[in-house]
């Protein structure tokens, strides 16, 4: 089948369109805590729809004309973000090779306009699998490559969580409004990227491994330019006979689509200082901070590779939910 490209020009002909294409999705059809929401990612398509630097692109039949997928794009400094499992192709069209004339008119695009790169991201139930194969052969065919392992993202019901004193043995628990943005640069660096076991699983992700990528995303939080604000106390250094030993941070998103809840990240502990319990009375001190703020849940990300924090979030009351696979293709 002849495929046909263009950018899209009527808000309703694309949210029909769109609709259309993720209707068969898990998310779409069913109401998941935590998934995503098809009235929220419907708010933001139209939101943005328009708009200076985002590209809704329409694919339809040479012949008929009619509509048969769409992919909405946003850049972001040099780099182009597909929107959520996105491009949307109904299940009768996909082997129409509508898909790949979406993903190759988006790439034509975006070297136009000098983006370097194009990112993209699955975030599917851990029971549901199989609802990722069409997009990941895709992306591949496309050229896109994996980024890191996938991630795996736990969820906690807080109201079950117990409390544990935040005083255990020899260790403390302080703010980290005592240290400064480069101390905590360095505590990061020690949990994630001293030892080569930890760099085998976490080196791929500059939030973790590098010093200044580290510092700018501490910097902007400091100041209230990340996406969600972060309280005071919602970032917390352990003291293992006065000295640092390991650090907690986490960030509460506003949703009117979703219970309150509070999102955890980083947690490090210096390897010298592991199996001590450091980790697992740090996160508890972070569910009593999150309870206090009126969460209901706590949620955490973390590679599968991690097969240590993952355990120590079953132990702390988390089961996990999703996994993530990011990929991403220079141009």
């Amino acid at each position: 089948m002849a495929i046909v490209v263009d950018q899209a020009r009527s808000w309703q002909d694309y949210k029909k369109a769109w609709v259309n294409g993720m209707k068969h999705l898990h998310w779409f059809k069913e109401h998941r805590l935590f998934d995503y929401s098809r009235e929220e990612e419907l708010e933001d398509l139209q939101r943005d729809f328009g708009k200076p630097d985002n590209l809704f692109l329409v694919a339809k039949s040479e012949i008929s004309r009619k509509i048969i997928g769409v992919l909405g794009i946003k850049l972001k400094g040099k780099t182009g973000i597909f929107r959520r499992w996105e491009p949307a192709v109904p299940l009768k069209e996909r082997d129409s090779g509508a898909g790949e004339a979406l993903i190759e008119e988006g790439f034509k695009y975006l070297r136009k306009n000098g983006i370097q790169k194009t990112f993209c991201m699955l975030r599917y139930p851990i029971d549901s699998p199989e609802s990722r194969l069409w997009h990941i052969n895709l992306y591949k065919k496309c050229g896109f490559k994996q980024i890191g392992p996938a991630g795996v993202e736990l969820l906690a019901d807080l109201s079950k969580s117990y409390f544990v004193s935040h005083r255990i043995a020899n260790f403390d628990i302080t703010s980290c409004d005592n240290f400064s943005l480069e101390d905590l640069a360095d505590f990061i660096l020690r949990a994630y990227a001293e030892t080569l076991e930890d760099r085998a699983i976490h080196g791929w992700d500059p939030l973790v491994s590098n010093r200044d990528e580290i510092l700018r995303r501490l910097q902007s939080t400091r100041e209230g330019k990340f996406c969600f604000p972060q309280p005071p106390d919602c970032c917390k250094v352990a003291l293992v006979e006065g000295k640092p030993a390991g650090l907690i941070g986490s960030f509460i998103p506003k949703s009117k689509y979703w219970p309150p809840f509070g999102v955890i990240g980083p947690l490090g502990v210096f390897p010298e200082y592991r199996g001590k319990g450091v980790a697992f009375s740090l996160v508890m001190k972070m569910h009593e901070t999150l309870k206090k703020y009126g969460c209901r849940y706590s949620y955490v990300g973390t590679p599968e590779t991690n097969e240590g924090a993952i355990r120590l979030y079953k132990k702390a009351g988390y089961n996990p939910v999703f996994k993530i696979i990011n990929f991403e293709k220079e141009l």
